[in-house]
């Protein structure tokens, strides 16, 4: 072979090198990294969780992702602050709500803005939006904790009323096992952040 079969041979090696990674790139970060957008700003009063990458949905629809998470000192209500990567084709405006909800049963966290009620201002590109009072997994299980002792409670005050308590107690027995399961899961949960 001559010099300018392998020039050839080479750059034809090199192309489907190049193809090949584009389509490993695709495949790993999926299409919507070649997609246009712009970024948003989030103030909020606790990160729950959160990490760089985690998806963006606005009423539920995945419409970006999370790119940066600063802890800000000089705020005291609102230390964390979101960078948020927003699809060009996503209209936000000053007064949707941004909160941090948990997909499926692994806990993964995502971001999800909720639509404002006016929705008059338009949010532009590096604007900033407000978060919503978070709900943290701790106070979720003593809320289930405390209905659990109510439903006790009641349930007492029916056996007086002499009226067969089998099926509620076997209902309170299933709501404390399944507390139980809970509270173990999310201390399984935050073991495992906590070594992340």
């Amino acid at each position: 072979m001559n010099k300018r079969t392998y020039a050839w041979l080479t750059g034809l090696f090199v192309l489907v090198g190049l193809a090949i990674g584009m389509l490993l790139l695709v495949t790993v970060r999926g299409p919507g990294w070649l997609a246009q957008g712009y970024q948003v700003h989030a103030e909020l009063a606790a990160g729950n969780g959160l990490s760089v990458g985690s998806p963006v949905k606005f009423a539920g629809v995945d419409v970006g992702e999370v790119r940066g998470i600063r802890i800000r000192r000089q705020n005291a209500k609102r230390p964390i602050e979101l960078t948020l990567w927003i699809r060009q084709d996503v209209e936000l405006y000053e007064d949707d709500l941004v909160l941090i909800g948990l997909l499926g049963i692994l806990g993964e966290k995502y971001v999800e803005i909720l639509p404002g009620d006016k929705r008059q201002q338009r949010l532009r590109p590096q604007g900033q939006l407000m978060g919503g009072k978070p709900v943290t997994e701790a106070a979720l299980t003593q809320q289930v904790s405390r209905t659990l002792v109510e439903f006790e409670t009641a349930l007492k005050k029916v056996n007086r009323l002499n009226v067969d308590l089998e099926p509620w107690l076997a209902l309170k027995a299933q709501l404390e096992d399944t507390l139980k399961d809970a509270q173990d899961t999310l201390l399984h949960i935050q073991g495992l952040i906590a070594t992340l």
